[in-house]
């Protein structure tokens, strides 16, 4: 299944203006023009869909320092942790856009992580991605379900609804804050949870 393209109005409200070295503070190490680099390539980066080429030693090595991200064991690791699965793009997302961007822009990267996540917030993208991924799951359980139905054909039992809202607790009389009703003589309980 071809994963659905980015759409081309997020693309250009995460690129426009490009992001220029004026916009930015240096660090003692670092100028201006390198965090204006870093932006640019990270919204590149998301806005074509994550992929590989442009995931540059560079890039990473700047990447790995910011959002409080962890570096893993080098960049093959974080890639493949963050890049190559939907599931993986929503938690890179997802992270980047909780980063409280903490320090002063003179001594780290926070003027820079604090643009890229107005870009990201401005148009959205984490819920694209979750859309996303959430098509791709339902492919995946319809598949899963096809499946099973040509495994099985048409003996399959019923499955009891009633099953889905038990859960089994061990018995503990200091728990007492919770309402359960026992269930037959069993030593079932059952949560009210639908």
């Amino acid at each position: 299944m071809t994963p659905i393209a980015l759409p081309q109005s997020i693309v250009r409200t995460l690129r426009d203006p490009m992001p220029d070295a004026k916009d930015f503070t240096p660090t003692k190490f670092q100028p201006a023009s390198s965090k204006a680099w870093f932006v640019g390539h990270c919204i590149k980066f998301v806005s074509d869909d994550f992929p590989r080429h442009q995931f540059t030693k560079r890039f990473y090595g700047q990447l790995m320092h910011c959002f409080s991200m962890i570096a893993h064991y080098d960049s093959h690791g974080f890639w493949t942790e963050y890049f190559t699965t939907n599931a993986g793009k929503v938690e890179f997302l997802q992270q980047v856009l909780s980063h409280p961007c903490y320090g002063d822009p003179c001594h780290t990267f926070s003027d820079a992580e604090r643009e890229i996540i107005k870009r990201l917030r401005r148009t959205d993208v984490l819920n694209f991605y979750r859309q996303r991924l959430s098509v791709e799951q339902d492919a995946a359980d319809r598949a899963e379900l096809a499946r099973l139905m040509t495994k099985y054909g048409q003996d399959t039992p019923a499955v009891d609804p009633g099953i889905l809202r038990t859960v089994l607790l061990p018995m503990n009389r200091l728990d007492t804050a919770r309402t359960v009703r026992r269930r037959d003589d069993t030593g079932q309980l059952v949560l009210g949870f639908g």
